[in-house]
């Protein structure tokens, strides 16, 4: 009897994960063998993605992240796996990494890979476009060669955001087109609309809000188009005050807000400020409902009101008109002392 063919091991799957300490002699291989430096590599491992295959590491790329804009670094594949699409592979992670980071925007020096590289979105561009940060970095003030291609794109949005974007530019143009002359223009300041939306979507963080988000930098649009036509004219009165589609967006934002926080209230003021801020009831009917006086439905309904007034307070600033209406907000830079829980979620609105 012939001895049995042993059973074939299936072929590891190649993975790619954040890069750790252990990896670090594997990743300076690499980039040694690709010609690509390495002696900052500890101060920008936290920023590193690798892939593995099996237990090898065969690939690498890395960030040095600075506020919001990232220089994309150290792309180095194993000779083996060359061809095969895992250097692509690699942005694409870089690319899903770079919305934890805070990245908005790439900006990369290449002597040897800018076909690469314009292929996935990047566009030739002058050093001195880059940040400050980014032009202080190692490669920029001498680690690549002067002769090296600058090459900058924005970080890519997931599906979910394209697809919610793409639902709402129709009504985003129809909102342009209303305050210029022609079509010609509404396209353009549409184009130039959701290119700083791109550009500036790491600081969305509540798809709840896309609306009232993208109104404000499409208005910002509209008025630095204007002052460029006529910097010395009036600016059109629909944008001399706030629009009322944005307007109801904004409201929309805060009504949104406020039941959330509106749940963090201690059970006591709960229900009465619901029932008298979202249902409209009478405070007498609160109380009957309740089965409260109505000297204590007015004063839980009072100190839940001002509650919730301070938690929006603390995640937000707002802007009113001369009546007193809400026109706009503007997110603080940090939550304020909520609730643990409203602590770990940060602002909602």
């Amino acid at each position: 009897m012939s001895n049995p063919v042993p059973a074939m091991k299936p072929a590891p799957a190649l993975s790619i994960r954040p890069a750790r300490k252990a990896d670090t002699r594997a990743i300076t291989a690499l980039l040694q063998i690709s010609g690509l430096g390495h002696d900052d590599l500890a101060a920008h491992l936290r920023h590193f993605l690798v892939a593995q295959d099996g237990e090898d590491v065969v690939g690498v790329i890395g960030a040095e992240v600075h506020a919001g804009a990232a220089l994309l670094r150290s792309l180095a594949v194993a000779p083996a796996h060359r061809g095969t699409g895992l250097g692509r592979a690699l942005v694409r992670a870089a690319d899903e990494a770079g919305a934890r980071w805070g990245v908005t925007q790439w900006w990369l020096l290449t002597t040897s890979a800018e076909a690469f590289f314009a292929r996935d979105g990047f566009r030739v561009a002058e050093r001195g476009e880059a940040p400050p940060e980014i032009q202080r970095t190692g490669q920029f003030t001498g680690g690549v060669c002067r002769s090296a291609v600058c090459l900058t794109r924005a970080r890519r949005a997931t599906p979910e955001f394209d697809a919610a974007l793409a639902e709402f530019t129709t009504k985003l143009r129809a909102f342009i087109r209303r305050r210029v002359r022609d079509d010609a223009t509404a396209d353009d300041l549409t184009q130039e609309t959701l290119l700083k939306v791109y550009r500036s979507r790491a600081s969305l963080r509540d798809g709840q809000r896309l609306e009232a988000w993208v109104y404000r930098i499409a208005r910002t649009t509209l008025i630095d188009h204007f002052r460029r036509q006529r910097p010395s004219d009036e600016l059109p009165e629909s944008l001399a005050s706030e629009p009322a589609d944005e307007v109801a967006a904004i409201r929309g934002v805060i009504v949104h807000a406020t039941r959330i926080y509106l749940e963090e209230l201690p059970d006591a003021y709960r229900e009465p400020v619901r029932l008298a801020e979202f249902e409209g009831l009478p405070l007498a009917k609160i109380a009957l409902r309740l089965g409260l006086s109505l000297t204590a439905v007015k004063s839980r309904v009072q100190r839940g009101r001002a509650m919730l007034k301070k938690k929006l307070q603390d995640c937000c600033r707002f802007e009113f008109d001369r009546g007193g209406k809400l026109i706009g907000y503007e997110r603080r830079r940090a939550p304020g002392p909520v609730t643990e829980a409203a602590a770990r979620r940060g602002c909602v609105c």
